[in-house]
């Protein structure tokens, strides 16, 4: 070919995903999506002519930690902060966020009111220490260079998402978070799949590979909040991301009254890991919800190969005893953790993915949660898309 070429720029294009280093499976019996590839003219449209890289992460400034606070001070602070910048949340999802950022490490937060979601994504973000502005995903995403940086100057430089990344890893005092906005559930493991197998097994060592000259040890003190597109989102979520993941709805709007900022109750990661052991030891969902959660897995795994399992459990303790700590009841605790826990499991069942499934499994919660309120789980269980 090439002798019967007189001039030319290219024979062919190759495009290729670097293969899955082989190891176990991340969930049982979980096969990962195969990623359609974009076509050559779309990927044109899409990459910029650029091949400069800032080989270095943000700095940070030093932190100062707060002594001591509980963790219904720590849900007062957050919303004193919010209200001095404009944004009143429900103390009752202020509840929910930090249990669900007390029980796992992927954290999906619903909000409807989009008007006042990037001021809201904003204020939470300053209030964990972070800098730089909140990253969005695309649906055009598809590996993880597209979250590990922007383009900025004419240059490569990492992202804010990254750098949030990395200087939890750099002080592991922090009680860090990383923000995710814009995520669309269906394309996100082909560029989130590193931080999802380190939220299954966060005790293991996982080290990011930003590009040759740049690594990342993923530490335990960081959690991933990821805001979805849809509010249908939890229809997506994969058997392994439902095991890894807390799903939770923030309500907000805009503060009326102006209020003076007060100062960011800081406490350390360990130190608001002490919280929740303490928490966890001392409040409990009631005993006999617990038996019906046992029922359930035991119905379906009647039927099939079924477990909420160990870890799941472990999230559904920490969820709840945080969010009783926190001012929270036993109502709100099991509804709350029901719908943003295992109705993600529940909705991976091949009994309910049959057709007419979501109905055999609203007739079993009703029939072994009988004297609960279900409107909530019912209306979660309900296939919506969209």
């Amino acid at each position: 070919i090439i002798e019967k070429a007189d001039t030319f720029n290219e024979i062919a294009k190759v495009s290729y995903k670097t293969p899955l280093v082989e190891e176990e499976e991340i969930v049982e019996e979980e096969e990962l999506p195969v990623v359609e590839e974009p076509t050559v003219e779309e990927k044109e449209t899409i990459v910029e002519e650029i091949t400069t890289f800032e080989n270095e992460f943000v700095s940070y400034e030093e932190e100062v930690f707060t002594e001591e606070a509980s963790l219904n001070e720590l849900c007062i602070n957050f919303f004193d902060f919010a209200t001095s910048k404009g944004i009143n949340v429900e103390l009752s999802s202020i509840r929910s966020l930090f249990s669900a950022l007390a029980a796992s490490k992927i954290t999906f937060v619903n909000i409807k009111n989009k008007d006042l979601l990037g001021q809201f994504l904003s204020i939470l973000n300053e209030y964990f220490g972070n800098t730089g502005e909140i990253t969005s995903a695309s649906d055009e995403w598809d590996s993880p260079f597209n979250l590990y940086w922007k383009v900025e100057d004419g240059k490569y430089v990492t992202s804010d998402f990254i750098n949030a990344v990395n200087y939890a890893s750099t002080e592991e005092r922090k009680n860090a978070i990383a923000i995710l906005n814009n995520v669309n559930v269906e394309n996100l493991k082909t560029y989130f799949l590193d931080f999802l197998k380190f939220a299954l097994t966060p005790s293991e060592k996982h080290v990011l590979k930003i590009n040759d000259d740049l690594r990342i040890n993923l530490s335990r003190n960081i959690n991933y909040i990821l805001v979805p597109t849809s509010s249908s989102y939890v229809e997506y979520i994969t058997r392994d991301l439902a095991h890894a993941c807390v799903c939770i709805n923030v309500v907000i709007s805009s503060a009326t009254k102006e209020v003076e900022t007060p100062e960011i109750k800081n406490l350390s990661y360990q130190d608001f890991q002490d919280l929740v052991n303490q928490a966890k030891d001392e409040l409990y969902l009631n005993e006999k919800i617990w038996k019906k959660i046992d029922e359930l897995e035991e119905s379906i795994g009647a039927v099939e190969r079924f477990r909420i399992g160990n870890k799941n459990t472990l999230q559904i303790e920490r969820y709840t005893s945080v969010l009783l700590e926190c001012g929270g009841d036993d109502s709100e605790a099991f509804s709350n953790i029901f719908v943003g826990k295992i109705v993600p499991i529940l909705k991976n069942t091949a009994t309910y993915k049959k057709d007419g499934g979501e109905k055999t499994i609203i007739g079993l919660v009703e029939k072994i949660f009988n004297e609960e309120d279900l409107g909530r789980i019912k209306k979660a269980l309900n296939k919506r898309i969209g």
